[in-house]
């Protein structure tokens, strides 16, 4: 039976598909079926590697409704 492939592995090839994605730690979590830190720590090492680059979106802060 064969080895399931890293989760650095199939980040690097989904955004080697993909260049043109965008995704949070959130969204990698649920793709990749690891938790948000695994995320971190698979993002963290990519990008040390020179493979990937992260981005800091800013947004203005969504006010609830008032009802």
């Amino acid at each position: 039976m064969s080895q399931r492939p890293s989760l650095r592995s199939r980040i690097r090839h989904y955004f080697s598909e993909n260049p043109d994605e965008y995704l949070k730690l959130d969204d990698i979590a649920a793709k990749f079926g690891c938790t948000r830190q695994q995320a971190h720590w698979a993002v963290a090492a990519l990008r040390s590697e020179g493979e990937l680059e992260t981005l800091f979106v800013v947004a203005k802060a969504r006010q609830e409704e008032v009802a």
